[in-house]
């Protein structure tokens, strides 16, 4: 979905473990009609091609390019409790402000919360969604353990690591995760909840995040 895509491009390449800041990136030319994207960074990058694609795609079913010694230094570490009351309320309104989804029926949204503020994104693709919020997180200095996402797509293990790799805590979505995801969220450090509909919620992860106020 042609919006935000500077921040998606940000947040791809941070997922992706080509860069930790926006000081890794000297310049990003995007052609809208050309379909392309071109993203100079101030030192060259050699991506392992054992491990990595030839296309790098962010689109359902895509890989994070993340080993298990990365996977050692995106632990999420904060104690900051999250009320349940508030996340009820929240995805309360997350659910009428899906537009797009409204209209088309084709859309993923993500809306990201912190210090009293808020993100809202839409995309085709839940993984786009997701890359766009990381950019965004990333190019706007948020580092405050209070952050969280709600999502309406699946939480896949590489949705999840897209998020702690930006240091998000918690992850709200209407849908369900996988498995390996919830594995992985055990790993890591990262509250995951699912199925949040009306009043109602599964508390999958690291629940001490979570009270009830």
């Amino acid at each position: 979905t042609p919006t935000n895509l500077e921040f998606l491009v940000t947040g791809h390449l941070r997922s992706e473990g080509i860069i930790k800041k926006v000081e890794d990136i000297k310049s990003i030319s995007i052609d809208l009609e050309g379909h392309r994207c071109e993203v100079l960074l101030p030192k060259e990058f050699v991506p392992d091609t054992s491990k990595r694609a030839k296309i790098l795609s962010s689109a359902c079913g895509s890989s994070t390019n993340i080993n298990k010694e990365d996977i050692k230094n995106i632990i999420v570490n904060s104690d900051y409790t999250f009320s349940l009351k508030r996340i009820f309320e929240e995805v309360s309104g997350f659910n009428k402000e899906s537009i797009l989804f409204k209209e088309t029926g084709g859309v993923h949204s993500v809306k990201l919360i912190y210090d009293d503020k808020e993100l809202f994104i839409e995309d085709i693709g839940r993984h786009n969604a997701v890359d766009k919020v990381v950019g965004f997180i990333l190019k706007n200095n948020i580092f405050t353990d209070n952050k969280y996402i709600i999502s309406s797509g699946r939480i896949s293990s590489d949705i999840l690591l897209k998020c702690a790799t930006s240091g998000i805590s918690l992850i709200v979505s209407r849908s369900a995760p996988t498995s390996l995801c919830l594995n992985l969220a055990k790993e890591l450090g990262v509250t995951v909840l699912g199925f949040a509909r009306g009043n109602k919620v599964n508390i999958y992860t690291h629940n001490k995040r979570i009270v009830k106020e």
